[in-house]
């Protein structure tokens, strides 16, 4: 289980370890490149710790304090402060030749080409490679597990560093992903929710 983020979806491409170009989701066929602010992305290391080829899949946002410092950076430039973090992180990835510098946050929920592992080593082998994770996966065997740290979470909302919009569940081992497939829109072992689990 981990928090369902509120931020931009991106795809960051390494090839050697090393970072070679950063694209948002999209319509889920094409996206937009966006590696030119790359740098500005905390969390998303320009080198890996192995030289692999790999695509990161993750949340680029901007966090509570980086929303704030965000705002009083566009104000001191005379810019229109930003309505909501969302739509800060989104402008803020896609403007060039700004005169001032934004800092984001990248959150790795996934990766193309470490499909062999279930979902708790692929989160530890992200952080391993120095790419950030929102937080440890936590990992429940039952519905009633599952609905308590569903409810924990939601009464912590409020406190987090960053914004979200509910709770992840996921299947984790490789063999049960595989088995439950992937639909047209996305994988069927995912279950991505406000904050009350579908129990049939």
């Amino acid at each position: 289980m981990e928090p369902k983020l509120d931020g931009l979806e991106v795809a960051a491409r390494y090839r050697g370890g090393r970072l070679v170009q950063v694209l948002t989701r999209g319509d889920g066929l094409a996206g937009e490149d966006i590696t030119h602010a790359a740098d500005a992305v905390l969390g998303l290391p320009p080198v890996l710790t192995q030289p692999i080829d790999v695509e990161l899949r993750g949340e680029v946002l901007l966090t509570t304090a980086q929303f704030e410092e965000a705002n009083r950076i566009r104000l001191a430039h005379e810019a229109t402060p930003f309505a909501h973090p969302r739509s800060g992180a989104a402008g803020t990835l896609r403007a060039k030749d700004r005169p001032y510098r934004i800092e984001l946050t990248f959150f790795a929920y996934s990766a193309i080409g470490m499909d062999d592992l279930g979902h708790v080593a692929l989160l530890e082998n992200l952080a391993a490679l120095g790419a950030n994770t929102a937080a440890a996966p936590m990992r429940y065997e039952t519905v009633e597990q599952v609905q308590e740290r569903i409810d924990m979470i939601a009464g912590l909302r409020a406190d987090l560093p960053f914004g979200i919009d509910g709770v992840v569940v996921k299947a984790d081992t490789a063999e049960d992903q595989r088995q439950a497939g992937t639909g047209s829109r996305a994988p069927r072992w995912r279950w991505p929710g406000n904050w009350r689990p579908n129990t049939r």
